[in-house]
């Protein structure tokens, strides 16, 4: 199993099941403002 060594978190366990997923889950909605804000940018650009 692979285990990030600079966080210390071990997809092994539940607890760093849990950590990965929050993570994915805190990337994923930051990746969907930035979308949102390039959008309204492009749209006031008009």
């Amino acid at each position: 199993m692979y285990e990030s060594i600079s966080d210390g978190i071990d997809p092994g366990t539940t607890t760093g099941r849990l950590m990965l997923n929050m993570l994915a889950t805190l990337a994923e909605y930051e990746r969907e403002l930035i979308v949102e804000r390039v959008t309204a940018g492009i749209a006031t650009g008009r």
